[in-house]
Protein backbone atom coordinates (compact mmCIF):
# COMPACT_ATOMS: atom_id res chain seq x y z
CA UNK A 1 0.00 0.00 0.00
CA UNK A 2 1.23 3.76 -0.61
CA UNK A 3 1.25 6.42 1.44
CA UNK A 4 -1.14 9.86 0.12
CA UNK A 5 2.26 11.20 -0.75
CA UNK A 6 3.28 8.48 -3.06
CA UNK A 7 0.29 7.88 -4.57
CA UNK A 8 0.12 12.06 -5.51
CA UNK A 9 3.71 11.08 -7.15
CA UNK A 10 2.89 8.12 -8.98
CA UNK A 11 -0.22 9.64 -10.01
CA UNK A 12 1.85 12.60 -11.37
CA UNK A 13 4.23 10.44 -13.24
CA UNK A 14 1.38 8.33 -15.22
CA UNK A 15 0.07 11.74 -15.67
CA UNK A 16 2.89 13.33 -17.47
CA UNK A 17 3.81 9.89 -19.57
CA UNK A 18 0.77 9.81 -20.73
CA UNK A 19 0.17 13.33 -21.96
CA UNK A 20 3.83 13.45 -23.48
CA UNK A 21 4.80 9.75 -23.95
CA UNK A 22 7.84 9.67 -21.48
CA UNK A 23 8.93 10.02 -17.89
CA UNK A 24 9.37 13.36 -16.14
CA UNK A 25 12.74 14.86 -14.97
CA UNK A 26 13.06 14.16 -10.77
CA UNK A 27 12.53 18.46 -11.00
CA UNK A 28 9.61 18.08 -13.80
CA UNK A 29 7.90 15.70 -10.76
CA UNK A 30 8.90 17.84 -7.97
CA UNK A 31 7.06 20.91 -9.22
CA UNK A 32 3.58 18.76 -9.91
CA UNK A 33 3.32 17.47 -6.61
CA UNK A 34 5.05 21.13 -5.34
CA UNK A 35 8.43 19.94 -3.48
CA UNK A 36 10.99 21.86 -3.96
CA UNK A 37 14.32 19.71 -2.70
CA UNK A 38 15.01 17.02 -5.80
CA UNK A 39 16.35 15.06 -3.15
CA UNK A 40 13.20 14.54 -1.28
CA UNK A 41 12.29 13.28 -4.92
CA UNK A 42 14.79 11.21 -5.59
CA UNK A 43 13.72 9.37 -2.00
CA UNK A 44 9.76 9.26 -3.34
CA UNK A 45 11.12 7.26 -5.96
CA UNK A 46 13.18 5.40 -4.56
CA UNK A 47 10.31 4.20 -2.17
CA UNK A 48 8.14 3.90 -4.95
CA UNK A 49 10.65 1.56 -6.40
CA UNK A 50 11.11 -0.21 -3.14
CA UNK A 51 7.36 -1.36 -2.93
CA UNK A 52 7.37 -2.71 -6.63
CA UNK A 53 5.19 0.88 -7.99
CA UNK A 54 7.77 1.88 -10.62
CA UNK A 55 10.79 0.51 -12.42
CA UNK A 56 13.65 2.39 -13.48
CA UNK A 57 17.09 1.67 -15.60
CA UNK A 58 19.48 3.54 -13.03
CA UNK A 59 22.21 6.19 -14.34
CA UNK A 60 19.64 6.67 -17.29
CA UNK A 61 17.54 9.76 -17.12
CA UNK A 62 13.61 9.91 -17.72
CA UNK A 63 13.59 6.21 -17.43
CA UNK A 64 10.98 5.65 -14.88
CA UNK A 65 8.19 2.93 -15.72
CA UNK A 66 5.07 2.29 -13.85
CA UNK A 67 4.96 -1.30 -13.11
CA UNK A 68 1.58 -2.48 -14.30
CA UNK A 69 0.24 -4.21 -11.23
CA UNK A 70 -3.30 -4.85 -9.83
CA UNK A 71 -3.47 -2.87 -7.04
CA UNK A 72 -2.18 0.06 -8.88
CA UNK A 73 -4.52 -0.15 -11.52
CA UNK A 74 -7.38 2.11 -9.65
CA UNK A 75 -4.66 4.84 -9.40
CA UNK A 76 -3.70 4.38 -12.77
CA UNK A 77 -7.59 4.66 -14.10
CA UNK A 78 -7.79 7.74 -11.34
CA UNK A 79 -5.57 9.87 -13.56
CA UNK A 80 -7.12 8.95 -16.57
CA UNK A 81 -10.08 9.77 -15.32
CA UNK A 82 -9.42 13.07 -14.27
CA UNK A 83 -7.56 13.92 -17.40
CA UNK A 84 -10.45 12.98 -19.54
CA UNK A 85 -13.03 15.32 -16.63
CA UNK A 86 -10.36 18.37 -17.20
CA UNK A 87 -10.72 18.11 -20.92
CA UNK A 88 -14.34 17.94 -21.65
CA UNK A 89 -14.77 20.02 -18.68
CA UNK A 90 -16.69 17.88 -16.79
CA UNK A 91 -16.97 18.02 -12.51
CA UNK A 92 -15.64 14.09 -10.83
CA UNK A 93 -18.40 13.76 -8.31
Amino acid sequence: MLTEKQQRILDAIVKYQTERGFAPSLHEIGDMVGLKSVATVYGYICRLEKAGAIRRVHGSPRTIEVVNRMDLQPIISYVHLQTFCKRSKRKMT
